[in-house]
């Protein structure tokens, strides 16, 4: 993610700005300490719930962190959903695979360059 070598079927975007403050220790350049990886499919009504406990489980962290989203392929409006919230999370990074490639390489596109991951799963075996 980042390095202009994106795989065939991704594609990266950026939120900008936020009604959020950016906590001091996120601030600046370098990498984040912690990275949290979360493959998504059709889950466009689970998502605001995710980030708004993601952000209170983060409010007085002094670690630098980040949330990446990887949509998997949704048919529903996951992706539309997680722009209007990388809006309002600055430490919000999302990835979107345009067809369903399994969680593996949603993992995978969301873990180039991570430092500590944490991998979170709705899935059960």
């Amino acid at each position: 993610m980042g390095t202009g070598n994106r795989e065939p079927g991704a594609e990266e975007a950026r939120g900008l700005g936020s009604r959020f403050p950016v906590p001091s220790s996120h601030q600046g350049s370098g990498s984040p300490d912690v990275s949290v990886l979360v493959p998504a499919k059709d889950e466009s009504g689970n998502l605001p719930e995710f980030m708004r406990q993601a952000a209170a489980a983060f409010a007085s962290s002094e670690v630098r962190y980040e949330v990446i989203v990887v949509d998997d392929g949704s048919e529903d409006d996951t992706w539309n959903v997680l722009q209007t919230l990388a809006t309002q999370y600055p430490f919000l990074r999302l990835a979107r695979h345009r067809v369903r490639r399994g969680i593996a390489d949603a993992l995978r596109t969301g873990s180039y360059s991570k430092t500590l991951t944490f991998t979170l799963s709705t899935s059960t075996p």
